[in-house]
């Protein structure tokens, strides 16, 4: 071996110790959100402490003031200590979760949720923030996989652990939300260790192999007035619309507009969740063979326009076998294009950050990305229960053209050095 092949030798296994904590709680953080998430909704209106209008108008409306305050706040995030604040929004969100625990009113509910949304939106730039700085930039790409096949794995497992805790009634539900408030803690103590060592070594969490300075410098000129990021932004949230899909669309699809057993919808999320875990790996490994990532956008829109011309077929005058099929094929395009989206938006969102706007640029990334999380899912649904088919046709025609706006705005710029990764 080489002195040069030692060298990256070490630097890969250096990064491996310290991603390794992040990519562990973010898994543990994954199984407590998916509990939370397929049981308090249920649980709270089943036992009579919201309606269900109040439970759909609350999540609108935390959204919202979630996706206004994030907005707002992309300039801040360029000053912050990022680990630090990261552990602060978790303890703010371990809070909030835990106080679910003793919810028995409206208004209890609706404050809390509105905490709880707006500390999730505010860690989620965080996060990708406080990863990239524990790897060299050539790594993100890696590490990001295996952050989003672990946590898909969490999300499975808290799913089932959901359908559990509700058969099992109040008590096991409670303790439930008191293992999502707990799975915060870790979070928090993660990013205080990754600071710890970032102290005791007098630089930085992990050296950035590119010169781009993970905080913006005064003369940076606001992420908003840079066109084609905001193209880029735009362009990643209505890809990311497969997500409303996944979780909104075709269950509610399925109910409205098919025969189809019902316990096909928690089957579709699992075969999501396998076929996340594989194709990250896959995907990760093409990146590191040289592909370059802005590629994989136009077979990601490819697969979101194929899904949804499947789902368009699944009717209730379509035969079992047949619609059962095309769901299948559905969800399997679906789950890949989400995969190759997520891994182009994620290493876009900084590749094309000029220098010194590392903080605001990828803060009003993450901007975009709630912006479908509060609006996505009212848009597919009503595309789809009220434009029946011809909503797939409309939702094909969206994934297209943005995935054409993507990709023009991916092209490199001449004040920002496109990285590579390696595996």
């Amino acid at each position: 071996m080489t002195a040069l092949a030692a060298a990256d030798a070490d630097r890969a296994s250096a990064a491996d110790r310290r991603v390794r904590p992040l990519v562990l709680a973010a898994g543990l953080d994954s199984v407590g959100t998916g509990v939370f998430a397929a049981s308090a909704t249920v649980f709270f209106v089943s036992t009579g402490v919201v309606t269900a209008a109040q439970a759909a108008t609350a999540a609108t409306v935390a959204g919202v003031v979630a996706l206004l305050v994030q907005a707002a706040s992309t300039r801040a995030v360029a000053r912050v200590d990022v680990p630090l604040a990261y552990a602060v929004v978790s303890v703010v969100r371990c809070l909030a979760y835990l106080g679910f625990v003793l919810v028995d009113d409206p208004p209890a509910y609706v404050a809390l949720l509105l905490v709880g949304v707006c500390s999730d939106r505010a860690a989620s730039p965080l996060f990708q923030l406080l990863v990239a700085q524990a790897v060299p930039d050539d790594r993100r790409v890696t590490a990001m996989a295996r952050v989003r096949s672990v946590r898909n794995v969490g999300l499975a497992v808290g799913f089932g652990l959901a359908a559990a805790t509700l058969a099992l009634g109040p008590t096991a539900v409670r303790a439930s939300f008191v293992l999502n408030a707990v799975s915060f803690l870790g979070l928090a103590g993660v990013a205080l260790r990754l600071r710890r060592a970032a102290t005791v070594t007098g630089a930085p969490v992990a050296e950035p192999a590119s010169s781009v300075p993970p905080h913006a410098s005064p003369g940076v000129r606001s992420p908003w007035r840079d066109r084609r990021y905001v193209a880029l932004t735009v362009g990643n949230a209505v890809l990311s619309l497969h997500d409303a899909l996944l979780f909104i669309g075709i269950p509610l699809w399925l109910v409205e507009r098919t025969d189809l057993e019902l316990s096909l919808v928690p089957l579709t999320l699992v075969l999501n969740a396998v076929l996340t875990v594989a194709a990250q790996a896959v995907i990760a490994r093409a990146l590191a063979r040289g592909r370059p990532v802005a590629s994989l956008v136009l077979p990601a829109a490819v697969l979101l326009v194929g899904a949804c011309a499947a789902m368009a077929f699944v009717t209730t005058g379509t035969p079992e076998a047949l619609a059962v099929g095309l769901l299948a094929v559905a969800v399997v395009a679906l789950s890949i294009a989400e995969n190759l989206q997520a891994v182009a938006g994620w290493e876009l969102s900084f590749v094309l950050v000029p220098e010194g706007g590392r903080a605001r640029y990828v803060a009003a990334f993450n901007v975009g990305v709630s912006a479908q999380k509060a609006l996505g899912p009212g848009a597919v649904t009503s595309a789809l229960l009220i434009a029946g088919t011809a909503g797939w046709a409309a939702l094909a025609v969206a994934f297209a053209g943005a995935a054409l706006v993507l990709r023009a705005a991916a092209r490199p710029r001449p004040d920002v050095q496109e990285t590579t990764c390696t595996s």
